[in-house]
């Protein structure tokens, strides 16, 4: 996935044949954009899908953790959150020198 990504430039997307959401959940942290999963009312019904396709409680399952997966990733924008702005005076921490700090050359 990243490879094609990186190679063609594109949005990458996974398409998923399993019966857990795993995979799933390992695309979306690679960058996957696009998840194509099946859905069925009834994991009994004729059919080559069936068996491995999501039932509503499972596809809730599948985009809930892809929700939590994509916060959990964040962002390439770095600001406080609320709750550390809150704390913002009682956790920063520095350093101190009480005397001059002199530079020296490394060689």
């Amino acid at each position: 996935m990243r490879t094609i990504r990186k190679t063609c430039d594109v949005k990458i997307g996974y398409s998923d044949h399993v019966e857990n959401n795993y995979a799933c959940f390992a695309s979306v942290a690679l960058g996957a954009k696009i998840v194509e999963k099946h859905f069925t009312l009834d994991k009994s019904m004729e059919g080559p899908d069936h068996s491995c396709s999501s039932d509503p409680d499972e596809f809730r399952e599948l985009v809930n953790g892809i929700r939590n997966i994509e916060l959990s990733l964040g962002s390439n924008l770095k600001i406080p959150t609320e709750n550390e702005k809150k704390n913002i005076f009682g956790m920063k921490r520095s350093l101190v020198a009480n005397k001059k700090i002199i530079k020296r050359n490394s060689t």
